[in-house]
């Protein structure tokens, strides 16, 4: 999906440009990853609803990946569920300005986001089409040279909302990565009675249905493997 120039030694560099024209490159291996979403990502615990341990939700499959093409790659991860809940453009601005930009740096060269399936009301949807793309945006002019990935849905709550964050990705330059389908096949969400267990070996079972909904250890992989497969490198 990306125009690529190598140096004389071969090393791979994808070749961009910026809104005033300006050619730019950076490695394809990235070094500095920011991942951002909703309770599939960062939950109880510190990892994706409703995977059994932090080794095996989606962003764990990823960062292992990562890690054997960078094994000095660093990554951080935090919830943005606030942006979903936002009602108006300028208040996920506010959010992005609060809670996003202070991680974002020019370093910055891969940054996930896994948002959208909270996106469950008149209010919330009024603007969202216009805020994906906004987000996508705001993140490209603080870190320039990053490659944004768009990672949704596994709950859609509108129609349009996939075709939503699909034309914001293509008009934006990002990438987005549809995960629609895994959630509609059998096996791949958890099931009430089913154990967490955290780091440090504190655990929760799953105790009703909407925790039960989210993907299981099966769905969180192919998540994971999803993101990777849309990976240059």
């Amino acid at each position: 999906k990306n125009l690529f120039v190598k140096s004389p030694s071969g090393q791979k560099f994808i070749l961009m440009v910026d809104d005033n024209g300006n050619l730019l490159t950076k490695s394809s291996i990235p070094k500095n990853v920011v991942v951002v979403g909703n309770s599939l990502t960062y939950n109880w615990g510190n990892f994706g609803l409703a995977a059994s341990n932090p080794t095996l939700d989606w962003y764990a499959h990823v960062k292992d990946y990562v890690t054997t093409v960078n094994a000095s790659a660093t990554f951080n991860r935090f919830g943005l569920i606030d942006w979903e809940n936002a009602t108006t453009t300028s208040d996920r601005d506010t959010v992005f300005n609060n809670e996003m930009k202070p991680s974002l740096s020019a370093d910055t060269d891969l940054v996930i986001v896994q948002l959208g399936d909270n996106v469950n009301s008149d209010e919330k949807y009024a603007t969202f089409a216009n805020d994906v793309k906004r987000l996508i945006q705001n993140i490209k002019s603080i870190s320039p040279k990053a490659t944004v990935v768009w990672v949704a849905s596994w709950y859609q709550n509108y129609p349009n909302l996939l075709t939503d964050i699909s034309n914001a990705c293509s008009s934006t330059g990002a990438t987005f990565v549809n995960i629609r389908k895994f959630a509609t096949q059998g096996g791949n969400t958890s099931q009430v009675g089913a154990v967490q267990t955290d780091a440090n070996g504190n655990q929760r079972t799953i105790t009703d249905s909407g925790q039960a909904s989210h993907p299981g250890d099966q769905g969180h992989k192919l998540i994971g493997d999803e993101v990777i497969r849309n990976f240059d490198f």
